[in-house]
């Protein structure tokens, strides 16, 4: 599943670490700063893509780094706003359990207005364990 370019620049090592902290907690320091490591040297397009970005999101999420989760989120936002297009053709990973962190956090509800959920939320009904209350989604869980 890996692109080509991310495999060249030891994605599958980036993989395992990152799974392999989240079964054991004291990797994460170290998976995180590979994964730092990788989005901010050389230039990988992949990483701006569907499925990288929203997967370097929840990883970021996954090992707590949620200012660098929202900095990747923004960069699905900003592309929205100069496309119109959602790039991300399958954000369901954001409603996974492990994801709770990324929706508990107060950017939240600037992520989902600013990609038009929560318009579509109020026309056709919040997520599932949701209310949604004016412009805010409540998380129920």
């Amino acid at each position: 599943m890996l692109p080509e370019d991310l495999r060249a620049r030891g994605g599958e090592d980036l993989v395992r670490l990152v799974y392999g902290a989240l079964g054991e907690p004291r990797q994460a320091p170290q998976a995180l700063a590979r994964l730092r490591a990788l989005r901010s040297g050389e230039e990988l397009p992949s990483l701006e893509k569907w499925p990288m970005i929203l997967m370097t999101l929840c990883w970021y999420t996954w090992l707590g780094a949620l200012d660098d989760a929202y900095d990747v989120a923004q960069r699905i936002v900003d592309a929205f706003k100069r496309t119109r297009i959602l790039r991300v053709v399958n954000i369901g990973p954001l409603w996974m359990p492990e994801m709770i962190a990324f929706r508990r956090d107060a950017r939240f509800q600037d992520f989902a207005r600013n990609l038009g959920f929560i318009d579509y939320w109020r026309e056709r009904g919040p997520p599932e364990g949701c209310e949604l209350r004016g412009e805010r989604l409540l998380l129920l869980e």
